[in-house]
């Protein structure tokens, strides 16, 4: 599972709320995700000054590579975090930031 969480500024959103934002670059990536059959997206949320969207993928590295694609495109890669939910046993994960590499912040859900 990923995480995608973009922290968008006034000059990113423009006019658009904070949803149609949202809802406008998951479209995107959905629709990439289910056209490479790589993934879906399953949840999203608005939240803190955020964007939260989840999806669920096939194989990793694809699917990183289909949404930065999408990022870049959009302009919102330098706002935006990447983190996959590691799974451990006994019903345990952890989460891991894979963009932007050498992250050292707190990932917070919003």
């Amino acid at each position: 599972m990923f995480w995608i969480q973009v922290q968008p500024t006034k000059e990113i959103l423009g006019d658009q709320k904070d949803s149609e934002y949202r809802d406008m670059i998951e479209d995107l990536i959905n629709a990439e995700l289910l056209k490479n059959n790589a993934g879906i997206f399953f949840a999203s949320s608005v939240g803190h000054g955020g964007l939260d969207m989840l999806c669920y993928y096939t194989d990793e590295r694809p699917v990183f590579e289909l949404v930065f694609k999408i990022l870049c495109e959009q302009g919102i890669k330098d706002h935006t975090l990447i983190v996959k939910r590691v799974y451990l046993r006994n019903d345990r994960w952890l989460d891991e930031v894979v963009y932007p590499m050498n992250y050292t912040g707190k990932f917070q859900y919003l």
